[in-house]
């Protein structure tokens, strides 16, 4: 189950607000599924009318059914929409994940796109 909501605070700024609760199937050892919680923020601006910046803040709690494991997400990421014109949007992402985990699965990755979107 889930809720959202979105505001538009200004015709250029909107604040979107994002929960959702599951219960997922899993492949880990010992245990057959994970409760799911996961909240996200996020905010757009239109700084022209051509550029959209974007960043988004998110948390995951993974609780695993039935053992102690325990799996937290940390989830930042920045977003640019360039709209060169009607079709053609170039966009760019930076974003940080870390997982800290309670089952020797910690991580952290940062990654950086770009790419190219044709739109009719």
């Amino acid at each position: 189950s889930g809720a959202s909501l979105t505001s538009t605070i200004t015709p250029l700024i909107t604040l979107k607000l994002q929960a959702d609760r599951t219960l997922q199937l899993t492949t880990v050892e010992r245990t057959a599924a994970f409760r799911s919680t996961a909240v996200r923020l996020g905010y757009d601006h239109e700084l022209l009318r051509q550029l959209l910046l974007g960043l988004d803040l998110a948390y995951t709690r993974n609780s695993f059914v039935g053992t102690p494991r325990v799996d937290e997400s940390y989830d930042l990421s920045f977003t640019a929409d360039y709209r060169m014109n009607r079709t053609v949007h170039l966009t760019a992402r930076v974003a940080r994940n870390q997982r800290v985990s309670t089952g020797e699965a910690d991580f952290t990755r940062h990654r950086v796109g770009l790419g190219l979107r044709l739109q009719y």
